[in-house]
C-alpha cells in the first residue's frame, strides 16, 4: 500500500483453503479405508480357507507365509511401505486440489520406486530361495509377531534389522509429510539415496540370512499310533510325525519340557535329504510318558541348529465335558456322559477316592458326543471316571455318586 510516495506494506499473495488440515488428513485417511476394506474383503475370503479354529483374522492371512503359517517379514516390509506410499500421496492430492487449487498430477517422490521394488523384490525373492533352500522352521503353534525377527523360534539379526529399519523408516516419512504445511506441500519428501542403500543392504541381509541358514523343521502332521500302559503309573508312546526338514537327530520337548535322551528313541525315519539328516517322517517312542496319556499337549522338535517347530497332540483328544447319573439301583450305577471324540473302541474305568486299584465299566456309545457307562453295583462315593482310547488315551472327569 502506497500512499504518495511512501510505502506502508508490502504486497503478499494469500491462499484461502476451504477446508481445514484435520479434515484434510481423514479424507487421506477415507481414501486409504476405501483400499483398505477393498483387501480385507479379499483377504477375508483368503481367511476362510485357512485351518478351521485357528482365528485368523484377514491382516493374519496377508501376512501369512502358506510354507509354514508364519509371518512373513517380507510381506510385512511390502505392505507397510505400500500403505504409507498411498496415504502420504492421497494426502498430497488433497493440498494440492483442495488447499493450493493445483489440478496437476502429484510428482512421485524420489526414489520411492525403487524403494517399492525392494520391498516388492525382496518378496519375491524370498520365496525362491524358499522353493531351492526349503523353509524356515515354523516354531509356534499359531502364527505371532514374533514370526518377523525369528526363524523357527531363533532371532536372526538381519531379520531383526530389516523388520526396524521398515518401521523407523516409515515413521521418518510420514513424520516430514505431516510437518510440512499443506499450503506449502507441493511434493513428497524425497527418499536420501543413503536411506535407499541401508534399505537395499538389510534387503541384502535378509535374503543372504535364508541362503545361508538351514531350513528349519515344519511339522504338518502327527499321529499317536499306541499307547502301553506299563503299569505303577508308567506308560510308553509311540507317535509318527510328519513334515518337513525334520532332522533325524533333533531332540524333543513336550510342553516346553525336554524329554531326556534316554527316554525318547528315533525308532524309524524316511530321509527326504541324506546327506543333511533331513527327513519327511519320524517315528519315536517315548517311555515315562505316562503324563502325556491325557489331555492335549505340546510337542517341539529342534534341530541341531536350534530351529524348532511345535504341533499340539493328540489330534482329536478325548474330552468330557459332563457326567450325570441316571440310575442307580441293584444292578449298578448308570452314567449319562456327554464330551467329544468318542469314536472308535472306548473303554471305561471307575477310580474311587478311597482306592488305589481301578474297576472296570461297561461302555455303550450313543454317538460321537453321548455314551452310557454302566458301574457294577455297589459302586458308590467320590472318585472319577477314566475314559480310555482303543490306542489307549486318557480322560478323566470327577464324578460323585
Amino acid at each position: 500500500m502506497k500512499v504518495g510516495s511512501t510505502a506502508w506494506s508490502n504486497v503478499m499473495n494469500i491462499t484461502v483453503a476451504s477446508r481445514s488440515i484435520t479434515t484434510i488428513r481423514l479424507w487421506a485417511l477415507v481414501v486409504v479405508a476405501v483400499l483398505s476394506l477393498l483387501t480385507y474383503l479379499l483377504a477375508k475370503r483368503a481367511a476362510q480357507t485357512q485351518t478351521p479354529g485357528w482365528g485368523l483374522t484377514a491382516i493374519s492371512v496377508l501376512l501369512l507365509d502358506p510354507e509354514t503359517d508364519t509371518y512373513s517379514l517380507s510381506k510385512f516390509e511390502a505392505l507397510v511401505w505400500t500403505g504409507v506410499f498411498v496415504f502420504a500421496y492421497a494426502y498430497l492430492t488433497l493440498c494440492l486440489t483442495l488447499v493450493q487449487w493445483k489440478l496437476d498430477w502429484p510428482p512421485v517422490p524420489s526414489n520411492m520406486p525403487e524403494l517399492l521394488g525392494i520391498s516388492t523384490g525382496s518378496g519375491v525373492i524370498a520365496a525362491g530361495i524358499t522353493s531351492l533352500k526349503g523353509a524356515k522352521g515354523a516354531r509356534g503353534l499359531r502364527p505371532s509377531a514374533a514370526d518377523f525377527v525369528t526363524t523357527g523360534g531363533v532371532v536372526a539379526a538381519e531379520r531383526w534389522q530389516f523388520f526396524i529399519w521398515t518401521i523407523v523408516g516409515a515413521l521418518t516419512f510420514l513424520y516430514f509429510v505431516f510437518r510440512t504445511n499443506p499450503a506449502m506441500l507441493e511434493q513428497l519428501p524425497p527418499i536420501p539415496d543413503t536411506f535407499l542403500y541401508l534399505m537395499g543392504f538389510s534387503s541384502a541381509a535378509y535374503l543372504g540370512g535364508k541362503l545361508a541358514r538351514k531350513p528349519g523343521p515344519v511339522l504338518k502332521n502327527i499321529s499317536v499310533q499306541q499307547v502301553t500302559h506299563l503299569g505303577a503309573g508308567d506308560a510308553r508312546i509311540e507317535i509318527v510325525l510328519e513334515g518337513e526338514n525334520l532332522h533325524q537327530n533333533a531332540t524333543f520337548l513336550i510342553d516346553s519340557e525336554q524329554i531326556r535322551s534316554g527316554e525318547v528313541t528315533v525308532t524309524n525315519t524316511s530321509p527326504d535329504k541324506p546327506p543333511d539328516g533331513f527327513c519327511s517322517r519320524l517315528e519315536i517312542l517315548i517311555t515315562r510318558a505316562a503324563k502325556y496319556t491325557e489331555g492335549a499337549h505340546t510337542l517341539t522338535v529342534v534341530n541341531p541348529d536350534e530351529q524348532s517347530s511345535d504341533i499340539a497332540f493328540p489330534v482329536s483328544p478325548l474330552t468330557i465335558a459332563e457326567v450325570s447319573v441316571t440310575k442307580t439301583d441293584a444292578a449298578g450305577v448308570d452314567l449319562a456322559v456327554k464330551g467329544a471324540n468318542f469314536v472308535g473302541t472306548i473303554s471305561a474305568q471307575w477310580m474311587a477316592d478311597s482306592s488305589a486299584a481301578a474297576v472296570m465299566a461297561t461302555v455303550s456309545r450313543v454317538s460321537d458326543t453321548n455314551l452310557t457307562v454302566a458301574l457294577p453295583p455297589g459302586t458308590s462315593g467320590s472318585g472319577k471316571l477314566i475314559l480310555i482310547s482303543a490306542i489307549g488315551l486318557r480322560c478323566s472327569y470327577p464324578v460323585k455318586l
